[in-house]
């Protein structure tokens, strides 16, 4: 293809595959162990997660907001919240290290897991 040329246009089916009413919803990662897609609502401070068998949506809620929610080898999730990295189980999240609390424009965003098992 030439540069400046048209690209063809193609219609690709598209659908909504969980509805939802997040007010800042991001951060979607599936999970292939569990079948199951997790996303985080950073304004409401929520871990949001969808079964792929069942079709049920759980939410964790936790003490301030939440922009990443990765799941853990053996259960639960690592999250992070404004300047702190916590490990986030059913009942409970500890904190795992804090960044810069100091600096208040410190604000962890997105992140992944690399093959190796670290974010």
């Amino acid at each position: 293809m030439a540069l400046g040329e048209r690209v063809p246009e193609r219609r690709i089916p598209v659908s909504v595959l969980v509805p939802g009413d997040d007010h800042l919803g991001e951060g979607p990662s599936w999970d292939e162990r569990t079948s199951s897609l997790t996303w985080v609502d950073i304004r409401r401070q929520s871990i949001r997660r969808w079964s792929w068998s069942s079709g049920d949506i759980s939410t964790r809620t936790l003490p301030r907001d939440v922009s990443l929610a990765l799941p853990r080898a053996d259960s639960g999730f690592v999250a992070t919240q404004v300047d702190h990295v916590v490990l986030v189980d059913e009942h409970r999240h500890s904190p795992l290290a804090t960044l810069d609390d100091a600096n208040p424009h410190t604000r962890l965003n997105d992140g992944c897991v690399d093959d190796e098992g670290r974010l």
